[in-house]
């Protein structure tokens, strides 16, 4: 398309030399067709009205369970056509390893230290509320209502509530508290009428919460791998795996290794039944909405999930890969560029600009995030190093991702530092600092300058939580 306008242009340039008049002419006939043209495919489609846009996140998922991400097991059909049809990421971070901070960052494009989104409900050991926020910050919904798309929202984690600050931009936004994804389908069956009735198009953000824990086993997908323990497993009674956090008894005694190398083998199994049921309940969502390929779809996670890899369980305690290490597939209109696999490392903050970029329209000034299109049509490989926080308990580590080389700083520790070769040990088990110190440097480099650049936040703006709220974070184990 472009390459034609190219050409028309150069004629009439040509014929604007006979006379001025015809060159006037010519001025104003070029000047009408750029105004006329609509935005179509960014990656080589002729012009075409803008897409639909369906953006999908889900809780607590690592990339490595995803089965078209590797994994043995067929965990996400309908994920894995997707990403058949589409582009996979696989190396995509979340900036952060749990979700307030993480999805700050995919809507403004800034990272953890830059939003000042990052300790959320708790502060040195004190509930003080959840951070907001700000109005100041230019959302993806906001850029898109005001580019003229009709905005929608529906999330199922209370983290995400509107009065977090988490529904600007957004004309209709539903936020469910911590349920389940069956939950999320009568809400796109209310809206689903209204969305394919409109003239123009839409952006629809749909947030799961599952495969967070405690992790339901549903059925058919559980497979219980510890039959002896079966007793202890059912959909209504489900795995909870904040008891495997207590490693000794209430009377001192440590617990049995062997039961627990047990639990963790069930948690491992009804975390992938959960993750193949919000598989299920993805594609039906695609049914209801009736999606097709003229539609621009991103499907991505806030975080991981630790199973003991480092020491802990669950998430936003580390910056290792289980945690931070998450899926992105985007099927584009007409499944251009339909089974790519981009191998640079990329971050959640890329979202945002990917799609402004795709539709022609301009990134907020303050975005830090960078489009994603010249990775996928391999105009450009050069990428910034991405950066990784998480601050729930003061200090907080921050951590750099350049090339194969990952560095995890410790803000609390002078000798805390780490550095994993991840193309040798993707599993992050063998410190190679002080064999790799002039790698070591260059990235510590990279994370005092990123450091440096950050605003200080002294006073954010908290937003004071119920006692209901509480009760349903305590027993979620995200407060004690």
């Amino acid at each position: 398309m472009r390459s034609s306008i190219k050409t028309f242009s150069n004629r009439l340039l040509v014929r604007s030399r006979v006379s001025s008049q015809s060159g006037r002419l010519a001025l104003a006939l070029l000047t009408l067709l750029l105004l006329a043209q609509t935005v179509g495919c960014r990656l080589g489609e002729e012009s075409a009205p803008r897409p639909n846009i369906v953006l999908i996140t889900i809780d607590t998922l690592r990339s490595d369970r995803v089965s078209a991400y590797g994994y043995g097991k067929e965990t996400t059909p309908f994920l894995d056509e997707l990403a058949d049809q589409g582009v996979r990421f696989a190396a995509s971070y979340s900036p952060s390893s749990w979700t307030v901070p993480s999805m700050a960052s995919l809507f403004t494009s800034l990272d953890p230290d830059h939003h000042g989104i990052q300790r959320g409900l708790v502060e040195k050991n004190r509930i003080v509320g959840q951070e907001v926020l700000a109005d100041s910050h230019v959302l993806l919904a906001e850029t898109l209502r005001d580019a003229g798309y009709r905005t929608y929202g529906v999330s199922a984690n209370l983290h995400l509530a509107a009065r977090f600050g988490f529904a600007q931009g957004f004309d209709h936004y539903e936020n469910l508290g911590f349920a389940n994804a069956d939950r999320i389908a009568p809400v796109l069956e209310a809206w689903s009428e209204e969305l394919s009735s409109g003239t123009q198009p839409y952006f629809l953000w749909i947030h799961y919460f599952d495969p967070h824990d405690p992790y339901y086993p549903h059925s058919p997908w559980f497979e219980n791998p510890v039959p002896a323990l079966a007793g202890e497993v059912s959909e209504d009674d489900p795995v909870d795996i904040r008891r495997l956090y207590w490693l000794n008894s209430p009377d001192g005694r440590r617990r049995n290794p062997r039961r627990l190398k047990k639990e963790l083998r069930i948690a491992k199994a009804a975390y992938d039944a959960e993750i193949s049921f919000t598989d299920e309940q993805i594609r039906q969502a695609f049914e209801i909405l009736d999606l097709d390929e003229s539609d621009l779809i991103v499907v991505t996670a806030d975080h991981g999930e630790e199973f003991y890899e480092h020491g802990n369980l669950g998430h936003g305690q580390d910056l290792y890969e289980e945690q931070v290490r998450v899926p992105l597939i985007v099927r584009f209109p007409g499944s251009a560029h339909s089974g790519r696999v981009v191998d640079q490392p990329v971050s959640l903050i890329d979202v945002t600009p990917s799609i402004l970029d795709f539709l022609e329209i301009g990134s907020p000034p303050e975005a830090q995030g960078s489009s994603l299109l010249p990775l996928i049509d391999e105009s450009d490989n050069e990428r910034a190093p991405v950066y990784l926080a998480v601050s729930r308990a003061e200090p907080g580590l921050r951590a750099v991702r350049k090339g194969s080389w990952k560095y995890i700083r410790d803000l609390g520790s002078s000798g805390g530092d780490r550095l994993f070769d991840l193309a040798t040990d993707p599993g992050e088990q063998r410190d190679r600092r002080l064999e790799k110190p002039d790698v070591a440097r260059e990235l510590a480099t990279h994370l005092d300058e990123y450091l440096a650049a950050a605003p200080l936040f002294l006073e954010p703006n908290l937003e004071e939580v119920d006692e209901e709220t509480l009760d349903e974070l305590r027993a979620l184990g995200y407060v004690d």
